[in-house]
């Protein structure tokens, strides 16, 4: 269930130039692109993953991976590898790897405290 809810964000959080960490850009919702409660099941893993980003550690690395796996494409539209995701922030593919596996668990977790359903 949380994998599929970060793919739901990750497509979301791509759309209409909505930016990653969902800060919808004050153009869009001016011109009625965007409006704020359209999409709160997104809303929420976007407020929950913005928290972690600005933690430090653990956190803020799982939501970065997040980030990168579920929103950011390759130029031909294909998502990047964890392998690729370590290149980019600079440290191991196992560490990537737990941090991933973390948000996952982290999200997990909330869907069965009912916070995010």
């Amino acid at each position: 269930m949380a994998k599929d809810a970060l793919y739901a964000w990750g497509k979301w959080a791509r759309r209409d130039g909505v930016s990653k960490l969902g800060i919808a850009e004050q153009s869009l919702v001016l011109r009625s692109k965007s409006h704020e409660g359209d999409y709160p099941y997104e809303e929420k893993i976007d407020s929950v993953l913005a928290i972690l980003v600005q933690g430090k550690g653990d956190y803020s690395l799982s939501a970065k991976v997040a980030v990168k796996y579920y929103v950011e494409r390759k130029e031909d539209g294909s998502p990047l590898s964890l392998v690729e995701i370590a290149e980019l922030l600079e440290c191991g593919k196992g560490k990537v790897r737990e941090a991933h596996k973390f948000a996952l668990a982290y999200l997990s977790s909330l869907f069965d405290l009912g916070i995010l359903s």
